[in-house]
């Protein structure tokens, strides 16, 4: 672990806990950095809110990333041009869906945002 992330968990270690407790803006800023570099790394969210000390659903929300169905956050898509191949699809969550066609990709991304 390095320095930034040690201060991070050591800081998160002395707020005082609890529901309602707020976190500041800057120190949601610094919990999604950590955690989308550990995600990077293969960690699931359960290790990463483990790692530093903080519920995973609050990691996973601090990082825009919907734990249920249809989050409503808007996500970046890209589409490949025609006859580049079957298409793939990856979830912000990193769920991979292959072997489907065009169409059927769609549907699904309709499907997942409700």
């Amino acid at each position: 672990m390095d320095n930034g992330f040690k201060l991070l968990r050591a800081q998160l270690a002395r707020m005082q806990r609890g529901r309602g407790k707020r976190y500041t803006t800057e120190l949601k800023r610094q919990i999604a950095a950590a955690a989308m570099q550990m995600r990077q790394t293969g960690l699931g969210w359960h290790r990463i809110g483990k790692a530093l000390g903080i519920p995973n659903e609050t990691v996973r929300r601090f990082c825009g990333v919907s734990g249920g169905a249809g989050g409503g956050d808007f996500v970046p898509v890209m589409v490949a041009e025609e006859g580049a191949g079957a298409p793939v699809l990856v979830t912000p969550s990193g769920i991979r869906v292959e072997g489907l066609d065009l169409e059927q990709v769609a549907r699904l991304l309709i499907r997942l945002g409700r």
